[in-house]
């Protein structure tokens, strides 16, 4: 489904794609027709030693991957696309293996076109020119686990920030402020099939007795084999909805307080719209996102999936019920974790040419987690006077107080469809009405680096000041010594040297004529 997600959003900025895949059982086949180009491979006639098992990924193939990768080519050849610009790859059986004999049957035919691998294992060789592992919350140069499987250029996306998620969620997003208590609506949801009855087994745990107050969504997947049992179950319930499956679970997500689910890619979806969950791991490769999930404060693990406890599940829920601080609390953390923007920012990084014209707008009150997050970034930090990471409440605090000093402007660089770029600030230097010297920093969105960007974000920017708040300003950035790029940026914006304020800096200004 995420890869639908990608290829639904690539198509709305103007993308072709297509999107192939083999017939098996319980394939996707009419869902993927109906949103992107499909481009069927052949049924694969023995599956008889195919495994379900999580740790058999190689199975899941059903054929080795040279001949997986032949099938391909021969399909892609079939459907006559003379010309491509990404391929994108999400799928655990195949390797660099796969990735080079594609490559080398594209590159016969006069392609040569960068991958995009989605993956979140970091267990296998890999070839990739950009590498996406959305479950990932922060890697290092030390801790990266994917440096030594793929090449030295791949350029890696991050955790929720890049999370594959539909438009509706960055939509509602700001819309919705942070669940206070009580809580008063509670959603349920384990996926289209919910192979380990998980939507049963909660359901009568909450229902043995049940003395909850709030109501209760609860999704069930057509092809979920208990579907009809679980409807028998809560028929006697009014306060119990069931639901069929949705194109988006955005407006169930909008009315809930909190959810009960698993460890997947819905947990970026929940954590998008502010709401807390209480989740389930049904595979290993979501115990680092329940883990994640945790340790950020926006959710509570109550256990795996072949070890749940009917107590703690009440336990917890109880806990929601008493404390009126919990809920909003967990909201807060979950909001902070994404801002739903992941796909149209990861079609910027590998397209940045699509995002301008640029548009300067002015800092809101949401915008305090974007801000955290540039603010903290490794060469925004290094950057700084002060080099040590900002603590979020500190951050909150200050955010605040910028936005309402009549002597500081917050602004933030955007493309045309809203996805923010850059933060530009300038900041009186006397603090008084008459004064008209301006301090102005600048920092770029990490993702966009190196397209020659900031020039037009500080252009854009201080035109838009200049027009709106200052009439003829005095611009002077404070910047280390050493910041060679800092001082390429300003020197080609026509600011000129002047006398450092402290050791170790590097004054420029610029008085901006209207």
């Amino acid at each position: 489904m995420r890869c639908l997600t990608l290829a639904r959003e690539f198509t709305a900025y103007g993308e072709s794609c297509y999107f192939f895949t083999r017939t098996q059982r319980g394939d996707l086949f009419s869902l993927i027709r109906r949103q992107v180009n499909l481009v069927p491979l052949s049924l694969i006639p023995d599956q008889s030693h195919f495994s379900s098992a999580e740790s058999a990924y190689s199975d899941w193939l059903g054929c080795s991957q040279d001949q997986d990768a032949l099938d391909t080519i021969n399909a892609f050849k079939l459907a006559n696309l003379t010309s491509i610009r990404l391929v994108v790859i999400d799928h655990y059986s195949l390797d660099k293996i796969w990735h080079d004999f594609f490559r080398n049957e594209l590159s016969l035919l006069g392609l040569n076109v960068p991958f995009l691998i989605i993956d979140d294992l970091a267990n296998r060789p890999l070839y990739a020119d950009f590498l996406l592992d959305q479950n990932r919350m922060q890697s290092t140069s030390i801790d990266n686990p994917y440096l030594s499987l793929v090449p030295s250029h791949c350029k890696f996306f991050f955790g929720p920030y890049y999370a594959l998620i539909g438009e509706a969620f960055r939509q509602f997003k700001p819309l919705l402020p942070p669940r206070k208590s009580p809580l008063q609506r509670l959603l349920i949801f384990f996926g289209a099939s919910d192979i380990h009855n998980l939507t049963e087994v909660t359901l009568k745990a909450i229902l043995n007795p049940y003395k909850f107050s709030f109501k209760i969504d609860v999704v069930i997947g057509n092809s979920n084999p208990h579907r009809k049992r679980i409807i028998d179950l809560v028929s006697n319930y009014p306060d119990i909805h069931i639901h069929d499956p949705l194109p988006s679970l955005s407006g169930l997500m909008a009315q809930a307080d909190l959810a009960i689910g698993a460890g997947g890619v819905t947990s970026w979806e929940r954590a998008c719209l502010s709401l807390p969950s209480l989740v389930y791991c049904i595979a290993s490769n979501q115990s680092y996102v329940v883990e994640q999930l945790c340790a950020s404060g926006a959710a509570i693990s109550i256990g795996e999936y072949n070890n749940f406890s009917p107590k703690l599940l009440r336990d917890v829920l109880n806990k929601f019920l008493s404390d009126p601080n919990l809920l909003q609390q967990y909201s807060e953390a979950s909001s902070s974790l994404t801002d739903g923007w992941g796909t149209p920012r990861i079609h910027a990084a590998l397209f940045p040419e699509r995002i301008k014209p640029l548009y300067i707008r002015p800092a809101l009150s949401s915008d305090v987690f974007l801000w955290f997050r540039w603010a903290n970034d490794l060469a925004t930090r290094q950057a700084s006077f002060s080099s040590d990471t900002i603590s979020l409440d500190i951050h909150k605090s200050w955010f605040q107080n910028k936005l309402s000093d009549p002597f500081s402007f917050l602004f933030v660089a955007h493309s045309l469809d809203g996805l923010p770029i850059a933060y530009i600030r300038f900041e009186s230097k006397e603090r008084v009405d008459t004064n008209n010297i301006f301090y102005i920093s600048i920092a770029l969105d990490t993702a966009f680096r190196g397209h020659g960007l900031a020039f037009h974000v500080l252009e854009s920017a201080i035109s838009f000041f200049v027009s709106k708040y200052s009439n003829s300003p005095t611009l002077i950035a404070e910047i280390k010594s050493n910041n060679y790029a800092s001082q390429r940026l300003f020197n080609k914006a026509g600011f000129v040297s002047t006398t450092p304020e402290r050791p170790g800096s590097l004054c420029l200004y610029k008085i901006v004529q209207t």
